[in-house]
């Protein structure tokens, strides 16, 4: 959606031009997930399809907030922030609200108008592109700098404690920090963040979208946290040095993985060899090795699959077709798993191909666009000044 569209559509609807417009990005993952609540290493990119807030300032302490991707409006004092009870995607707005209050940000009366081009439930963060996004137009017109750190800090805190969803850092992270052109090598950890530049030779990124929704605040997401944290507690009894799973390796982990039942050490196994697939994914970007790549993407769908158990018929059978197709390098779920996207590493020439392949499956829900297509490697929000 372009700048115009979105000030025109605020007009609309609040009858008056906003002050502000933001553009907040999604991601793909392109390899290492389920790592980040467990303090590893991830890979994603911030992508060119987006979250779009615009924003004004208002009369009185009232909270007006519209989304067209769900027809609906929420309004609410900002003195309720903290204590009304929402669902769906009001509760990552009221929760961004309440946190940036929470922390002493001079938060006053708005109204708010949310839209864009970013698939919701798909894997590609949508959730977190509308926390910063409401995080980047509030700061706007209060006037008061969050630093990109902070302020996906702040973003995942009101996901965890007002959306219910236990999620790790990394996709706040690259939607407040990714640089475009680049893909994000994220140390969750120590929240270190190092720009690779995305030089894959003659290949591109493709995301072909399920049409399977999804929700990481779901039973299945927050049980895999659980087997995590239970196998953490069973490996520290062994070795008291192992304070988390990211301080094994892979001989390691085969050392240790008698402690663990048959479960358990699966989970690891996955999160143990991930976290290596990621580092070797660095070293694939550096020296434009897209083959090298997609066989790691490979080994990680795999993974995901087999040891983590969060992939589903859809998501195989799409990764399946796209490696059938010639010209592709890898495929992989993305995201949380259980329905949303699959990212492609492909030969640029074979972008037509795959797309015609995904298409013929006819597996997917009806749609006005293709469910595969390429992105780029954005960057971070971004906030415009509108001219009144």
């Amino acid at each position: 959606m372009k700048t115009d569209d979105a000030v025109e559509a605020f007009e609309i609807h609040y009858g008056e031009r906003p002050e502000f417009l933001v553009r907040a990005p999604g991601r793909v993952n392109l390899i290492g997930d389920h790592t980040d609540y467990t303090g590893g290493l991830v890979l994603p990119i911030a992508i060119d399809r987006s979250i779009l807030v615009a924003v004004r300032r208002a009369e009185g302490a009232v909270a007006r907030v519209h989304s067209v991707a769900f027809g609906e409006s929420v309004h609410f004092t900002l003195a309720e922030a903290e204590t009304v009870v929402t669902r769906g995607w009001r509760s990552y707005v009221v929760g961004v609200f309440a946190v940036l209050l929470r922390e002493g940000i001079p938060l006053q009366g708005v109204d708010l108008w949310i839209g864009g081009d970013l698939p919701v439930a798909a894997g590609l963060a949508s959730s977190a592109a509308l926390e910063v996004g409401i995080a980047a137009a509030l700061s706007a017109v209060s006037e008061t700098p969050i630093e990109p750190a902070r302020m996906a800090d702040l973003c995942r805190q009101a996901e965890n404690e007002f959306a219910g969803s236990a999620c790790g850092i990394m996709d706040q992270l690259c939607c407040t920090s990714a640089t475009a052109g680049d893909a994000l090598f994220i140390d969750c950890a120590s929240e270190n963040v190092r720009a690779i530049p995305l030089d894959l030779g003659d290949a591109t990124i493709v995301v072909v979208n399920t049409g399977v929704t999804h929700s990481i605040a779901g039973a299945e997401y927050a049980a895999r946290r659980r087997d995590c944290s239970r196998a953490l507690h069973a490996l520290r009894q062994a070795n008291p040095d192992v304070t988390s799973l990211r301080d094994l390796d892979p001989a390691g982990f085969v050392a240790l993985s008698g402690h663990l039942n048959d479960t358990l050490g699966r989970r690891v196994s996955h999160v143990v060899t991930e976290n290596a697939r990621v580092l070797h994914a660095v070293r694939c970007l550096e020296q434009s090795d897209a083959v090298g790549f997609g066989r790691l993407m490979i080994a990680s769908h795999e993974s995901l699959r087999d040891a983590f158990e969060v992939s589903c018929a859809e998501l195989d059978a799409v990764v399946e077709t796209c490696l059938g197709v010639d010209g592709v390098y890898g495929a992989r779920m993305t995201g949380g798993g259980f329905g949303g996207c699959v990212v492609v590493l492909v030969r640029c020439d074979a972008v037509e191909p795959l797309s015609r392949a995904v298409c013929g499956m006819g597996v997917f829900r009806p749609r006005e666009d293709s469910p595969a297509f390429a992105v780029c490697a954005a960057p971070a929000v971004q906030t415009t000044r509108i001219a009144r």
